[in-house]
Parts: C-alpha cells; structure tokens; sequence
C-alpha cells in the first residue's frame, strides 16, 4: 500500500492531477483505449494523448497493441494503455537512489564549501567561548546547519521510500 501512494504522490507531483487520475483509473480498470480513458477521467482526448504520452516516457504507463488480424496494420489494431505497477516501483527506486547520491554530494560540497568554518567552530577555544565567532559567522553557520539538517531529513524520507520499495 505505501509502495502505491509513492507512485502516486510522485504522479501527482510530476504530472499533475489529472495524470494522477488517469494512473489510478488505468490500475483499477485494467487494460483501456485512449477514448476509454479520456471519457471516464472525464479529460478531453488531446489532454489524455498528452499526459498518456509523458506517463509512458517516463515509464509509468506502457501500450499493448492487439491486432485484430494477422496482417498487424495499423488501422485494424487495438492499443492498449495500462500500468506496469513493478516497473514503476522499479523506476521510482532508481530516481530515488539517484536523488540520494545526490543529496549525499551536496552535503559533502556544503561541508567543503564552509570547511574552514566547522573547523573554527569545532575548535575548543570557540566551543567554550562563542563570542570569538563573528556575527556573520554566526549566521553562516546557523545556515549551514539548516541547510545540512534539510539534506539529513531528505535523505532519511527517501531512505524510507527505498525501502518501501524493496
């Protein structure tokens, strides 16, 4: 249940309500035609084309043709839209770690980028006694430990959502 309120949740994100609409719609029908879809997400038919077309580029809907004779033309074939829920766990996992690799860079680099001052910060003259920080250090670094507790959390929501995906 968690693993499908993250695949919708990054839906409604990315794609808007609608999109999220035709997901759901697609996972509790099954198999549906364009014009199935349109008409019951109550959307017009190039809205659905549209958001049908991005859900698939980002491979949270897929299309099955089915022909109606061996010849496969296209005029006598039925494409069919439905959602690979596995492949979108899959998907949705993959963008995670990624998210996570790059929330663990831009903690090293705001480390680094304010090294000199954790290092003044940690020393023990200046833990015992504040004042020998600036103003202006102060305040850089209280931001930096805003922004550093920002990434931790991040990471830990999406720590969470990896496993959830497992």
């Amino acid at each position: 249940m968690q693993k499908q309120r993250a695949v919708e949740s990054v839906t409604l994100e990315r794609f808007g309500n609608a999109a999220c609409r035709i997901l759901k719609l697609l996972q509790a029908r099954g198999k549906m035609d364009e014009r199935q879809v349109s008409r019951l997400a109550m959307l017009p038919m190039k809205d659905t084309r549209e958001l049908l077309q991005a859900l698939s580029l980002h491979g949270f809907a897929e299309l099955q043709e089915v022909p109606k004779s061996a010849d496969r033309a296209p005029a006598r074939t039925f494409f069919l839209w439905y959602v690979p829920i596995d492949k979108c766990y899959r998907v949705l996992s993959r963008n995670a770690l990624r998210a996570l690799a790059n929330i663990r860079q831009r903690r090293q680099e705001e480390r680094e980028k304010r090294g000199a001052l954790l290092a003044k910060s940690d020393r023990l003259d200046v833990k015992e006694n504040a004042s020998l920080l600036s103003e202006g250090e102060h305040a850089m670094l209280r931001e930096l430990q805003a922004t550093l507790y920002r990434l931790g959390r991040a990471e830990m929501d999406l720590v969470e959502l990896i496993i959830a995906l497992q």
